[in-house]
């Protein structure tokens, strides 16, 4: 089965500020936005580099640039603090449902349409 629509969007607009301070790092404020650490989890730094714009709704790490973190939205946030980076392929849905699950937010699916091909002429038995 595939997200709903609904799930994502819910999911996209959640604030990365709110999903940062709920994943338990301590953003604080610098001008109109605020520091962490990086959320890659094998990028070391002494002092936080990562700033989160709430204005914008993204976040974006300054340490050097080599540790491949180059921002985002809440999903992409999720995946490099939980999974250590960010493939769309293979991040995405398990990021959403992450968020979601997070956030208190429900996961919904849609109905892909393909239909499972249940043989008509016997019922389904049950195994007692």
């Amino acid at each position: 089965m595939k997200l709903s629509e609904e799930t994502i969007n819910a999911v996209r607009h959640i604030s990365v500020l709110d999903l940062a301070m709920a994943l338990g790092d301590h953003p604080k404020r610098a001008g109109t936005s605020y520091q962490v650490y990086c959320p890659n989890p094998h990028h070391s730094e002494r002092t936080p580099d990562t700033y989160i714009k709430p204005s914008k709704n993204i976040w974006k790490c300054f340490g050097g640039g080599g540790c491949g973190a180059k921002g985002g939205d809440a999903i992409t946030y999720y995946a490099w603090r939980e999974f250590g980076g960010w493939d769309p392929k293979t991040h995405f849905v398990d990021a959403v449902i992450g968020v979601a699950n997070q956030m208190g937010i429900t996961v919904m699916y849609e109905d892909t349409g393909k239909k499972k091909n249940y043989s008509s002429s016997s019922p389904k038995s049950s195994v007692n």
